[in-house]
């Protein structure tokens, strides 16, 4: 009698256990493997000017339980708009229609490489990639920190230049530029430029300390910057702001 108890006994423990792995089965996000239907891109291709934005919208099998999918996203150019950072992890939505979804934005940089983004959802892996374009430059307006500056090296002004693309937007970073500082009759004056950064950055500015060196004071000069192309030739586009030198009193 106590045999035919404890067989009695195992056969309801494996009866219970097969139920709970049954229940535990139809909890998955969904049954089928294309848990992902579809990923929809309303640019897939940004202007590399940190202001570009692209929508990346992820479509989820209508069978799925939206209480049980994770989706982490996460990027390796650019940031997503909705945290300020390159990586989030987003909760889907389900409208009246049923469709199921999760999305967000995402602004391009300066930086001139493609936008990988990687999704992980649940135990898949998922990739895309939207390409990144250069933002050339159009225009350049240089400022000074002060509208004279003394002779002999006696003092030194910082000068800063904007560059531009045709929307009047940023450029691109890695955008060359050279300082060039002439007489008002463009003869050279042959003056002194130090920390130099002649390359735009995130900022789209290029920027260096001058000084005018040992010239006679009491006149005006001219201070250009040109931009160039990466081979070092002027590509057309320069501005210029004139420059009072002044004596040591």
């Amino acid at each position: 009698m106590i045999t035919i108890f404890r067989k009695q006994l195992y056969s309801t423990l494996i009866l219970v256990n097969c139920f709970m792995f049954f229940l535990a089965c139809s909890e998955q996000v969904v049954n089928e493997d294309d848990l992902v239907s579809n990923i929809s891109i309303s640019k897939t291709e940004l202007l590399a000017n940190g202001a570009d934005v692209s929508t990346v919208k992820v479509f989820f099998n209508k069978d799925a339980k939206v209480s049980l999918i994770k989706l982490e996203v996460e990027v390796n150019n650019g940031t997503i708009i909705e945290n300020g950072t390159k990586k989030i992890e987003l909760v889907p939505e389900e409208n009246l229609e049923g469709e199921i979804s999760a999305e967000f934005n995402l602004r391009s940089s300066t930086i001139v490489a493609d936008h990988v983004i990687d999704f992980k959802v649940d135990k898949y892996l998922l990739e895309r990639t939207i390409v990144s374009n250069r933002s050339n430059p159009a225009s350049v307006a240089i400022s000074s920190s002060a509208f004279s500056v003394q002779n002999n090296f006696d003092s030194e002004i910082t000068l800063e230049a904007l560059l531009s693309n045709e929307n009047g937007g940023k450029v691109s970073n890695g955008i060359k530029a050279r300082f060039v500082d002439t007489f008002l009759d463009g003869t050279p004056v042959n003056g002194r430029f130090r920390q130099e950064s002649l390359s735009s950055n995130s900022d789209s500015k290029v920027s260096a300390v001058y000084s005018p060196g040992l010239i006679e004071p009491n006149q005006n000069i001219m201070v250009t910057v040109e931009l160039l192309d990466d081979s070092g030739n002027p590509i057309g586009i320069s501005g210029s702001i004139e420059i009072y030198v002044d004596e040591i009193d």
